[in-house]
């Protein structure tokens, strides 16, 4: 999820749709990790 989040960070999209994928979006990908693991 960390390289999501370099690549997402490197696009620079506006102020509230980086805090909104901080808190929500995140979550989301490292679920979406841990299933792929399983």
């Amino acid at each position: 999820s960390s390289a999501v989040m370099m690549s997402c960070s490197k696009m620079k999209p506006r102020q509230k749709y980086d805090v909104l994928f901080e808190g929500g979006a995140r979550g989301i990908f490292d679920f979406v990790e841990l299933l792929f693991v399983m």
